[in-house]
């Protein structure tokens, strides 16, 4: 069932956690299905792949998590998304890199190349301190997320948490 819809019988679905699930829609089965995996017990958001991989099978994944250290201002049962996360669908293996008392923004893949191979590149995420009230962007080895951000540049203000982006090589 999916969160946020009604249930068959028509029934409020209740309230939904977000956590990463990977969806498989089957087409060619008897009777057309989808199956929904949970791949992350945190609470997630934000999930993508290298769009070059869009609608294609892919290998690689990124999404925003919480690492469960803070609460949200808005409700004690809701925490704050501090960490960045990489999946590796194919070996089934999570990276995660907690920027500790922060907010973090949608992160956005940027291939290394319009040639590389999938994950090859970087990760831009827009971290927000709570302690500074200031903005810093995280870039981060896409595929080697734990190891924490390659480059760090600090902003003088603070983006407003909640924007999301795209990556434009032209640009």
């Amino acid at each position: 069932h999916a969160p946020l819809f009604p249930t068959p019988s028509g029934q409020p679905s209740g309230k939904a956690q977000p956590y990463l699930s990977r969806w498989t829609i089957d087409m060619n089965a008897a009777e057309p299905r989808a199956v929904s995996q949970r791949i992350d017990e945190n609470e997630s958001e934000f999930p993508q792949c290298d769009p070059r991989y869009a609608g294609k099978p892919y290998r690689h994944g990124w999404y925003t998590s919480c690492d469960g250290k803070m609460k949200s201002d808005l409700s004690e049962n809701d925490n704050v998304y501090n960490v960045v996360g990489h999946f590796d669908h194919q070996t089934g293996k999570a990276d995660r890199f907690s920027c500790g008392p922060c907010h973090v923004s949608e992160s956005i893949f940027v291939p290394a190349s319009a040639g590389a191979a999938e994950g090859d590149g970087h990760l831009l995420s827009v971290v927000t301190s709570y302690e500074t009230h200031t903005s810093s962007l995280f870039v981060f080895n896409a595929l080697d997320v734990a190891a924490g951000p390659v480059a760090r540049v600090h902003l003088s203000h603070r983006i407003p948490a909640g924007f999301h982006g795209g990556w434009r090589q032209e640009a």
